[in-house]
């Protein structure tokens, strides 16, 4: 006796394993979205907030330290690789667009391999992300810097 559980092969299936996977892309697709506008927002705010506000950040008497400066490097790097991101995120569409045009012309199997776009889009949203996270790790070590003894 097989364990092997094979899967149907009916084209019902088969249309609702596409439909299912078009739900799951465009559920991913919106969740990227929400990704890129989260880092984009946050990290302007908190450049913005930390700037404008930068006596709140640093006691009542405000040293401008080296890492206030880092926050601000992290949070501005933050933005620009989102920034950039979009950008590349557009091209890896528009080159798996070419692909698949190619394959319907030529009768060829589509092969989703990931592009160079594509894997560009990605380390640039992890760096965003890490980026972010740095930038407000170092405000809040510079916010502890200047305003140590003051409680």
């Amino acid at each position: 006796m097989s364990n092997d559980v094979k899967a149907p092969t009916d084209e019902t299936y088969a249309a609702a394993l596409l439909k299912h996977r078009e739900i799951l892309f465009e559920q991913v697709s919106n969740q990227l979205q929400t990704f890129d506008k989260t880092i984009l927002g946050v990290s302007s705010g908190a450049l913005g907030i930390s700037i404008a506000f930068v006596d709140k950040f640093s006691g009542p008497d405000p040293v401008f330290t080296v890492l206030l400066f880092a926050s601000w490097i992290s949070f501005a790097t933050s933005i620009c690789f989102n920034i950039i991101s979009n950008l590349t995120s557009s091209h890896d569409a528009l080159t798996e667009i070419r692909k698949i045009d190619n394959c319907l012309r030529t009768s060829t199997e589509y092969l989703d391999e990931r592009n160079l776009f594509r894997r560009s889009t990605e380390y640039l949203n992890y760096a965003a992300l890490v980026l972010f996270f740095i930038g407000v790790l170092l405000l809040a070590l510079h916010a502890y810097q200047n305003m140590e003894g003051t409680a």
